[in-house]
């Protein structure tokens, strides 16, 4: 892949988007390595503040530049075997996370092999993309010839917000912050293919 295909896949990761963004997810509880709740919709029916925040930690995952932040891997033999990972990430792909069994399969491996102390969230997504098709005079064509189908998996930790203090309204009073547990930009992710 190159900075201009990232670039392109990237412009399309945003709220109101023609194509139909699949958002899938699973937050794990890190020490347990247990499944707590599970995302499943279209980035379009999300109200639009979870939109733009979903969008964000995606188009995070493909932030920076190749051979820096950004590396095309190759799938190892074993990978490539029937049971392998890239058999896992195509059913995902032509599936357009719409299986369960393969979501939980793939969490499941994350969950496996991920060594993480403390929550993440394992967040993927799925999209189409039409290939421009340029003429012989090097025009841009309205029609497209092919359609690229792709995924993007990042792993985005969750932490306890800080202690502190701050204003409540209702009691015109300054009282200790409710602590919650919040979704940090990724730590590591990929798109595939």
């Amino acid at each position: 892949m190159i900075s201009k295909e990232v670039l392109e896949i990237r412009k399309l990761i945003k709220k109101d988007s023609d194509s139909s963004i699949r958002v899938c997810g699973c937050y794990v509880a890190g020490n347990e390595k247990e499944k707590l709740t599970y995302i499943n919709d279209y980035l379009s029916n999300m109200p639009d503040e979870e939109q733009n925040k979903y969008a964000e930690l995606l188009k995070k995952t493909l932030s920076g530049s190749i051979g820096k932040n950004l590396h095309n891997l190759d799938f190892t033999k074993e990978a490539e075997e029937e049971d392998g990972q890239q058999r896992s990430l195509l059913a995902l792909r032509v599936g357009e996370l719409k299986s369960q069994e393969a979501l939980d399969n793939f969490y499941d491996f994350v969950i496996d092999k991920f060594d993480y102390v403390g929550n993440y969230l394992i967040l993927l997504m799925y999209d189409t993309y039409d290939v421009p098709t340029k003429g012989k005079d090097n025009v841009t064509m309205d029609d497209s010839s092919e359609v690229f189908q792709y995924i993007v998996c990042c792993l985005c930790p969750v932490n306890l917000s800080k202690a502190g203090l701050s204003y409540h309204e209702e009691n015109n009073s300054i009282e200790p912050r409710t602590r919650d547990w919040v979704v940090e930009p990724p730590c590591m992710g990929f798109m595939f293919p």
